[in-house]
């Protein structure tokens, strides 16, 4: 990541969030986040994960927990790596909001390049 370039990821959309099968990895993917001004894709891998906490409760894994979403907040200035995610599933008419506390070794951001709507 370019120390030059401002990632905003508020109300960007998940489309990925998944742990791998050892759960040392997590990965979310998201659209319609900016950086430098331009609506591009971008990658959040957190790497040597030793510890998540989903609303103040551990947990081992992480999932996309409804077919729509929205970040409100990532801070990962400081450990752990914080999100904070409305989730919604518009066919059952259910919203529900989550923080994620990830204590990991390493995380990186990568730009996947722009954000095209299909």
């Amino acid at each position: 990541m370019s120390e030059t370039e401002y990632h905003e990821f508020h109300e960007a959309e998940v489309t990925r969030f998944e742990s791998s099968l050892d759960g040392k990895r997590i990965t979310l993917e998201a659209v319609d986040v900016f950086i430098d001004g331009v609506n591009t894709k971008c990658r959040i891998e957190a790497q040597n994960v030793r510890k998540i906490l989903r609303d103040d409760l551990a947990v081992n894994h992480v999932i996309l927990e409804a077919n729509s979403s929205e970040i409100l907040v990532v801070r990962g200035d400081r450990s752990p790596l914080f999100l904070l995610v409305q989730w919604e599933d518009f066919q059952q008419k259910v919203s529900h909001t989550r923080s994620y506390e990830i204590w990991c070794d390493d995380f990186h951001i990568t730009n996947l390049g722009p954000h095209v709507e299909e």
